[in-house]
């Protein structure tokens, strides 16, 4: 057992200066957490640089002055005698041969769904003065300069069943962007200061007052997947289709929800993806789409 980090202070492994204990996060290093614990202004992700010769690179050589050489497609055609391998005849003007269908690739997020035609979007509603909404109610813009900063939640709510829906982090700024849940009792201020659950993209899973800072953060223009389990009470949270964390014990009624991390006046937007057809990402098996 050890004590709580809450009123505790430490010092940054990197620069020296004294911060609270708990905004110190470990340093992440050729994809191995190191026990190197930094300040805010220390931290940084870990550089793609440290990855080389982790994976697989596909990087076939060109032919060097081919036939044809201006690429054009070439349709075999039938000769006196079969044509021996590497003496085929092609007709410029036949039509071109059946190709090989490209390897699948992850399509890139969507910068602007159409329309939920589930009927499922951030509520006008419930949002406060600080945010906006567009895009058919599926994007909201952040701009608060104090509590409440502006939480907004979904037109729907879920007490039972296996839900799936991601919101993409469009612009990240200073202020921070929290995505997860809440219900229609908690306050409209940052998700995971009372009973909300709360994502926030720069590392931290926070629940009822709690700070986690020992999961991964993200960036602009990730998805961030969600896939509630009412059955079991679990969330689990996804950041470009990598599992970052899971909220055990939910019990109750909540809305898909974002807000802003803190109330700088900085605005920050998100997307909210709650349709089969908008999904960039393959939902966990059993979950589906928000109705």
């Amino acid at each position: 057992m050890f004590s709580s980090e809450k009123n505790a202070v430490g010092d940054c492994d990197r620069c020296g200066i004294t911060w609270a204990l708990k905004k110190l996060k470990f340093l992440t290093i050729r994809m191995r957490k190191t026990n190197i614990r930094v300040c805010p202004d220390c931290w940084e992700k870990d550089h793609p640089q440290n990855k080389q010769g982790t994976f697989k690179v596909f990087d076939p050589q060109a032919l060097k002055n081919p036939r044809p050489a201006d690429n054009s497609d070439r349709t075999l055609i039938a000769a006196a005698t079969p044509p021996t391998p590497g003496d085929l005849l092609y007709n410029p003007t036949s039509p071109p041969p059946p190709t090989s269908p490209p390897p699948p690739t992850s399509p890139p997020p969507p910068t602007s769904p159409p329309p939920s035609p589930s009927g499922v979007t951030w509520d006008s509603a419930s949002k406060t003065a600080f945010t906006t909404l567009s895009n058919g109610d599926l994007t909201a813009t952040f701009s608060g300069t104090g509590f409440p900063d502006g939480v907004i939640r979904a037109n729907t709510a879920k007490s039972s069943g296996k839900w799936y829906w991601e919101v993409v982090l469009d612009v990240v700024t200073y202020a921070g962007i929290c995505t997860g849940i809440t219900s229609g009792a908690d306050p409209l201020i940052e998700l995971g200061n009372i009973a909300e659950y709360g994502y926030r993209h720069d590392g931290y899973m926070q629940h009822g007052g709690v700070y986690d800072n020992g999961v991964a953060s993200s960036v602009a223009g990730d998805v961030i997947g969600f896939a509630l389990d009412m059955g079991a009470g679990t969330l689990a949270v996804y950041g470009q289709n990598a599992l970052i964390g899971t909220w055990t014990g939910i019990t109750g009624t909540y809305y898909p929800a974002a807000s802003p991390a803190l109330s700088s006046g900085v605005p920050c937007t998100v997307t909210a993806h709650f349709t089969t057809a908008s999904f960039v990402y393959t939902p966990p098996a059993g979950f589906i789409a928000l109705t």
